[in-house]
Parts: C-alpha cells; sequence; structure tokens
C-alpha cells in the first residue's frame, strides 16, 4: 500500500490494495464470529487459541497473494516471470492451508472455505471498486480534453 502511495504514485491502486486488505480481515473476523466453530482438540504441536472456521490464516494468505498476482498481471513484468512469480506465490498460499491442516489447527473444510471466502471478496471487492473508479476516470478524461 505504501509502495504504491509514495514510491509508484499509483494512488488508486494503493487504495485497491488498502480497501481490500482491510476489508478483507474484517470479513474474516466477522465470519469467525458468526460461525463459532471450535478448533480440533489434538493439536500436533501445541493448543491454539480462537476460532476455526474459516482459517484466516488461509483467507489472509489468499487475499494477500491473490492481491499479488492481480496486480502481476496488470504490471509490464514479462510474461515468463509473471508467471514464475504467479506459480510461487499459488504454492506459497496452498503450502499454508496445508500447513494449518498437518498442525491440526483446523479442519479441511475451514482452509478450503478460507480460501473460497477469500477469492469471492477479492473479486467482489475489485468489482466495486472498478466500478468507483470508472467514473473518476471519465471526469479526468473529461478534464484532459476540455482543459
Amino acid at each position: 500500500m505504501f509502495y504504491f502511495f509514495f514510491i509508484k504514485k499509483d494512488y488508486w491502486l494503493g487504495v485497491k490494495v488498502a480497501t481490500v486488505s482491510l476489508s478483507s480481515v474484517l470479513v474474516m473476523f466477522t465470519l469467525k464470529i458468526f460461525f463459532q466453530r471450535q478448533r480440533p482438540v489434538m493439536p500436533l504441536l501445541h493448543p491454539v487459541e480462537g476460532l476455526s472456521f474459516p482459517s484466516g490464516h488461509a483467507f489472509m494468505s489468499f487475499s494477500f497473494f491473490g492481491l499479488l498476482i492481480y496486480i502481476l498481471t496488470k504490471s509490464a513484468l514479462q510474461r515468463g516471470w509473471k508467471m514464475l512469480l504467479i506459480l510461487l506465490f499459488s504454492i506459497i498460499m496452498l503450502m499454508v492451508g496445508i500447513s494449518r491442516i498437518y498442525l491440526r489447527v483446523h479442519y479441511a473444510s475451514d482452509v478450503i472455505t478460507g480460501f473460497c471466502m477469500a477469492f469471492m471478496w477479492m473479486v467482489i471487492s475489485l468489482l466495486i471498486l472498478k466500478r468507483l473508479q470508472k467514473p473518476r476516470m471519465e471526469v479526468h478524461a473529461r478534464n484532459v480534453t476540455n482543459g
């Protein structure tokens, strides 16, 4: 977010990153409170506090790496590098989810739902932001041609 605001000077992309990131945290905690699902009883290492459904790690890793993938698709980076980074980010997301199940701090359904809900929320958020951006772009284009 700070990179896009202060270094890249792409304020609208900074707003997108901030909006999706912060709203994802809110949605994830709201879902946890709504469902109130307890964690598995026999974790592999040590007991973990908090609620289980959906997996916060899965939700937030998908939100974070999903945003990076979205930004990559819009970047001018060479296609080969884009594909390599998308593959790397996808593997990291998957490993986060698998680790939560392996450590027995989440059920598989927690992780799958975390990924799915994060994906849906990201798509909804970006679509709403795109609709909000369109009128601003039209006003900017009119000002440039009239100015």
